[in-house]
């Protein structure tokens, strides 16, 4: 681009040197002096001068680039803001849910051990069966949600501290599970004694999961944060994208406006300039005939008189 502006800006001042002095360059007769016409500098064949086609091709080349830059750079754009909304919607939501589940069941767990207790010694079938189903779905669920997060992007941090979690979120459903299983034999006694076990296990899993749940969301809202960073930044090297383009477009016309008025302004006048030439020519040619038709009547004149004489 700089190098096709160079070769117009070269074209444009080429020609300095304005037409009306030139015109002062005139003969006896009052006519354009003909070593002007003849002057290197408005030889039509110049090879130092673009032509009109080929300046109306460059215009267009450089306005078409122009666009080009400016959708390609909207389309990154785009793309970019486009993959950052995946990252929330497929990692971000999905790990701060999983988080949030995660610590639901651990607070279900110890809740349905408590309910366990309190039914104990029941002779109601229905109500044994559901509360051991439920210590079952409970600690099932709670493993599954341990797999959907440790299959997610979460960070390195969550991770580490999920794997280092995993053998005591074990030991915490295997204490709930015997709790259940022996209170709903009506050992009353004996669940009660398993309960501190269960009650350490619980505070420890509890400082453990909210450590994992803080990581996890604090890296969601940091992600968040550079995705609308990066969305208003992408807004304003847009904006400014369109602004260049539209001021180097305009600039740029403006330019090949300019020298192609001043071709066409240059063959304009060259071609009045024959026009005066011609012109000339048909005068002195006029002038000639007339000379010869004048010098003809003399001499026929003469003719006629030495005819007479003889």
């Amino acid at each position: 681009i700089i190098l096709l502006i160079n070769l117009i800006m070269q074209d444009f001042f080429l020609n300095i040197q304005t037409l009306p002095k030139q015109f002062k360059q005139r003969d006896d007769k009052g006519i354009v002096s003909k070593r002007w016409f003849q002057s290197k500098r408005f030889n039509m064949s110049s090879k130092s001068q673009l032509t009109i086609g080929v300046k109306l091709g460059l215009l267009c080349s450089l306005l078409i680039i122009n666009v080009l830059v400016i959708g390609t750079f909207s389309a990154y754009e785009t793309r970019k803001l486009v993959l950052d909304l995946d990252e929330v919607a497929e990692t971000n939501l999905p790990s701060v849910q999983s988080a949030a589940n995660i610590d639901m069941i651990h607070d279900g767990v110890r809740a349905n051990a408590f309910y366990a207790m309190i039914v104990s010694g029941s002779k109601d079938e229905k109500t044994v069966s559901a509360v051991r189903a439920e210590s079952e779905s409970v600690a099932k669920d709670m493993r599954l949600q341990i797999e959907v997060l440790q299959k997610l992007a979460i960070p390195d941090e969550s991770r580490k501290q999920l794997d280092a979690a995993k053998p005591l979120i074990e030991n915490y459903l295997t204490l709930a599970h015997d709790l259940v299983e022996v209170a709903l034999s009506g050992q009353v006694e004996a669940a009660i004694a398993k309960l501190p076990a269960l009650q350490i296990s619980f505070k420890q899993l509890e400082y453990d999961l909210e450590k994992i749940g803080t990581s996890i969301t604090e890296y969601a809202k940091k992600d968040n944060t550079m995705s609308k960073n990066a969305s208003i930044e992408a807004s304003y090297l847009s904006i400014a994208f369109v602004i260049f383009g539209t001021i180097f477009g305009v600039i740029l016309s403006i330019l090949f406006i300019k020298n192609l008025n001043k071709s066409l302004h240059e063959i304009i006048q060259r071609l009045s300039l024959q026009s005066q030439t011609v012109t000339q020519s048909s005068e002195e040619l006029s002038s000639a005939a007339n000379n010869l038709s004048a010098s003809t009547s003399e001499q026929a004149s003469a003719l006629q008189e030495t005819a007479a004489s003889i």
